[in-house]
């Protein structure tokens, strides 16, 4: 995937000072930014996930879901505090996840979830994160990624609290936030005469494993 130049940090963005060199106490301030190069996401360690909440009078009786991604792509690239952050997933990689379901209901929500009264992954294959600028939380080792989320044809500018570690040539990325369905068009589903239906609030989370390009193999 191609990645748009580098954007650099909000200008109005003012490093608190136990975070700019060494901290009051003497000891090493928590890292800002991530070791310089271009990440590139692992599926095979990363999971992706909705949660979404029933409400109405039956909704004691029914499930809450659990969407997960099974394909993402993309990559993290950039270094000091200019980063460019470009993902893809892949709408027909959605599938319903719920714990305490069957198989055959699983199959059946996931169905339903990608059909055009939800989803419409013919129309909308694509769920695309593009970032537009970052701020230093007021912790070490997290960030406020300003992006551009666009789904099921919509685009909204979210701010993305992150924390993340440096392991190696790995970066592990984290955190959640809570988003709208109406906010991008999608009407929550409604069951039972609207006896049993989704909550327009969900919540995004994410725990991602990235590999530095210039990783040794293996």
């Amino acid at each position: 995937m191609r990645l748009p130049p580098l954007l650099p940090l909000f200008p109005e963005v003012i490093f608190p000072p136990a975070l700019t060199g060494i901290a009051a106490s003497g000891a090493p301030a928590a890292r800002l930014w991530p070791a310089a190069g271009k990440y590139q996401i692992d599926m095979r360690h990363s999971r992706l996930e909705v949660r979404l909440r029933k409400s109405g009078f039956f909704a004691p009786f029914a499930d809450n879901h659990v969407i997960l991604a099974r394909q993402a792509r993309g990559a993290i690239q950039g270094g000091g505090a200019q980063w460019n952050i470009a993902i893809e997933v892949p709408t027909a990689g959605l599938f319903i996840a719920d714990p305490h379901s069957s198989d055959s209901t699983r199959a059946a929500i996931t169905r339903n979830m990608r059909g055009p009264a939800v989803m419409d992954i013919q129309r909308y294959p694509l769920i695309t994160l593009r970032s537009a600028g970052f701020k230093p939380a007021p912790a070490g080792n997290k960030l406020l990624l300003i992006a551009d989320l666009t789904l099921h044809g919509a685009t909204r500018r979210e701010i993305f609290p992150l924390s993340w570690r440096q392991k190696g040539f790995a970066l592990l990325a984290q955190g959640e936030i809570y988003l709208k369905l109406t906010d991008f068009g999608i009407h929550p589903p409604r069951v039972a005469m609207g006896m049993v239906r989704v909550k327009n609030r969900f919540l995004l989370r994410w725990n991602l494993q990235l590999r530095r390009a210039d990783a040794p193999a293996g």
